[in-house]
């Protein structure tokens, strides 16, 4: 009989994974219903009357959480019903075969079991023992290797033999700015998030340079996508560490890639290709907010993790500061002043600043490939200590070579 800790609770993680699909799936419903409603109403003249129908749908939509837990738990019993039914039939008749089956070769002979029972407790107890220590001198082996994957300084342990790179709380800022790692991630991140921050921040000028009389539908898509991104790269991310163990980093770099695509879109200022380029920098701009933060936690801990996201997020700005100040501002003014305006026309205001952006953010993603390649073999996928009835990441040991 099972105490009260280890009774089975139907609350288990796959119905928490279920909710979680659930929540994830409602907000993404009430994303594309924005969406959806924010173009119709930028294409066509609504009325009043279809405005208010559409804003009580939405607020009906914004419910939808609500239902999430009783939904999960129906699907959740619904399943578990079925897999029961589907396994009832097999298991009964493969039991009753194997019973028939042991009572007609062993009954009677209690000597034959005795001498069975004790030869399984001495051949499968020793091997079960030697698998283990097998299995830790594997670990301890592949410990000592990823160590020495980079040339360098190893990371010193302390007295419960725990790296600092797992978090311990020898990581401090001094050590991340002597990190090669800390850096690549850190200009990644200034190349690519700055260049989105100004892309959004230009948005209304663009829009008017390009001949749109309104940015205001612009600026509910880049919210929606933005938001889009931050959902889907955290997700997306997981799956690729945890089940495949590819670097999380591989995706800064896929999402730089996308945004690098949005922005020359944004500089060849082709008809309606303004929509599709805000989807590509918006998405991959929120992709970034969202996988970031957590692979910075991978590559150096969570002991002084406040201190190094923070100084980590003031590459953002940095980035603005720079792209709008020495490249956006005065290229669109130059040509302002070329026409005899204080406002610009056509694409030639923006063209060479998004070209940069473009090449901002592909030195960005070569920059979060070579993050890639240094740590890829330190994410290794679980499936391979599966075997051995463990599940275990190996995590980086040699964060501050260069």
């Amino acid at each position: 009989m099972m105490g009260s800790g280890t009774d089975f609770n139907p609350e288990g993680s796959e119905n928490d994974d279920l909710k979680f699909q659930l929540l994830c799936g409602a907000a993404l419903l009430v994303g594309a219903y924005m969406l959806c409603v924010t173009l119709v109403q930028d294409f066509l003249t609504v009325s009043k009357a279809i405005n208010i129908i559409l804003t009580v749908v939405l607020f009906g939509m914004l419910l939808l959480p609500l239902a999430v837990p009783r939904t999960a738990n129906w699907l959740y019993k619904r399943g578990e019903k079925e897999a029961n039914t589907d396994l009832e039939e097999p298991l009964l008749v493969d039991n009753i075969s194997a019973d028939e089956g042991e009572d007609e070769k062993y009954d009677g002979d209690e000597d034959y079991n005795h001498d069975i029972d004790n030869d399984d407790e001495s051949e499968y107890g020793g091997a079960t023992s030697e698998a283990s220590d097998d299995f830790a001198n594997e670990v301890q082996v592949n410990g000592q290797s990823n160590a020495a994957l980079f040339d360098g300084p190893k990371v010193s342990r302390g007295p419960n033999n725990v790296s600092a790179a797992t978090g311990s709380s020898e990581i401090t800022l001094s050590k991340a700015f002597r990190s090669l790692n800390y850096w690549l991630l850190f200009f990644s991140i200034l190349f690519s998030m700055g260049s989105g921050i100004t892309a959004f921040n230009n948005l209304g000028q663009v829009a008017e340079a390009q001949g749109y009389t309104s940015a205001q539908v612009f600026v509910s898509m880049v919210n929606i996508w933005n938001f889009v991104g931050r959902l889907g790269g955290g997700y997306i991310s997981e799956i690729l560490t945890r089940d495949y163990g590819y670097p999380r980093t591989m995706l800064l770099a896929i999402a730089q890639v996308c945004m690098a695509l949005g922005h020359v879109l944004f500089a060849t200022a082709l008809p309606g290709s303004l929509y599709v380029a805000i989807l590509f920098v918006a998405v991959g701009y929120g992709s970034l907010w969202s996988v970031f933060p957590t692979a910075l936690s991978e590559l150096f801990g969570l002991m002084n993790f406040g201190v190094l996201y923070n100084f980590g997020t003031m590459a953002s700005p940095c980035g603005s500061l720079v792209y709008s100040t020495f490249i956006a501002g005065p290229v669109y003014d130059w040509h302002a002043k070329i026409q005899g305006s204080s406002t610009c026309e056509g694409r030639v205001c923006f063209e060479l600043t998004f070209f940069v952006l473009a090449g901002a953010c592909l030195v960005a993603s070569a920059l979060s490939t070579i993050l890639s390649i240094r740590t890829r073999k330190l994410e290794l996928p679980q499936n391979d200590y599966r075997s051995h009835g463990h599940s275990y990441l190996i995590r980086n040991t040699s964060l501050f070579s260069v």
